[in-house]
């Protein structure tokens, strides 16, 4: 499995984005790649923020809001 986190220095070190290669990857929620919106925004219900893909026509980033310090 390959996992690349790519850090943003000027946000004092806070992850910023995780790439994995792995389809065979989960989150502890279940989520993994090729999953569909739907299933992301149900998997963690009112914490998804959906925001247009920068460069994409007709694209999206999902980004998690955290709860609580924990996530």
């Amino acid at each position: 499995m390959m996992l690349k986190v790519i850090l943003n220095i000027s946000l004092s070190d806070v992850i910023v984005r995780v790439d994995i290669d792995n389809p065979k990857s989960t989150t502890v929620s279940g989520a993994k790649t090729g999953d569909i919106k739907v299933r992301i925004k149900s998997l963690y219900p009112g914490r998804i923020k959906v925001t247009p893909h920068k460069y994409v026509n007709n694209a999206y980033y999902l980004t998690l809001v955290p709860k609580d310090k924990a996530d």
